[in-house]
């Protein structure tokens, strides 16, 4: 579902075919938003897993819209290299199958050339996500090279999301808020002329059907257990 078809939805869902219902384009796009605003709170946002190029030197990468971090992969060397294989120009390796009876100034050297690869590519960076930037210490003395974040991002368009149950969250919110921006509008007068007299509104019947189905909806977030993450590095 787009953004545009659930703002199509939604006056459809309230008996436009058959009743008048009195929503600007305004209303139904502030309800639209209103149910991303919800769900950013109580679910923190969308899950993303995306990339981040290093830069020389650079400790603070800005996520933009990103509210929380779980976890960084670092770029790491292959647990095997190929013989003689030396990405960084230190004399080449030994074959892992001569290890077992290298001499010890040779294995040395291999440990050392372990332990300067790791220091490059950065392997053992620390990380923190504060303010909206991920901060690596000691930061990456060779760009080129490309992390992995984990976390949750906000949401801003329900095209964003591609499991249902997410999706439907989104409906019945936007669903849940249209109805109390109706029932607003409604609730102004008791009845208005008609040709056959006049007809009742029914704006605080709608202002409580609201209220009831925004409870249920965080009553239902907290059942499935849909914690706020914590930011962790």
């Amino acid at each position: 579902m787009t953004h545009d078809e659930l703002k199509d939805t939604i006056p459809r869902r309230l008996g436009k075919t058959w009743v008048k219902v009195e929503l600007e384009t305004e209303d139904i796009e502030e309800a639209v938003n209103a149910s991303y605003r919800w769900f950013n709170e109580k679910i923190g946002g969308r899950q993303v897993s995306d990339p981040v190029v290093l830069i020389t030197n650079e400790s603070e990468y800005a996520l933009e819209g990103v509210r929380s971090v779980s976890n960084v992969y670092m770029p790491t060397s292959p647990q095997f290299h190929p013989p003689f294989f030396d990405p960084i120009g230190i004399p080449p390796l030994i074959p892992l199958r001569m290890l077992g009876r290298a001499r010890y100034s040779e294995l040395t050297q291999h440990l050392q050339y372990i332990k300067t690869v790791k220091r490059i590519v950065g392997a053992d960076t620390a990380w923190d996500f504060k303010n909206g930037k991920l901060l690596l210490v000691p930061p990456p003395n060779k760009g080129g090279g490309t992390l992995i974040y984990e976390g949750m991002k906000e949401l801003d368009n329900i095209n964003q999301l591609t499991q249902w149950s997410m999706i439907n969250l989104i409906i019945r919110y936007a669903m849940a808020d249209a109805k109390e921006l109706l029932g607003r509008h409604r609730s102004k007068y008791d009845a208005y002329p008609a040709a056959g007299g006049t007809v009742g509104l029914d704006g605080e019947r709608l202002l409580l059907e609201s209220k009831e189905e925004k409870e249920k909806l965080d009553d239902e977030i907290l059942e499935r257990g849909f914690p706020v993450p914590f930011i962790v590095g």
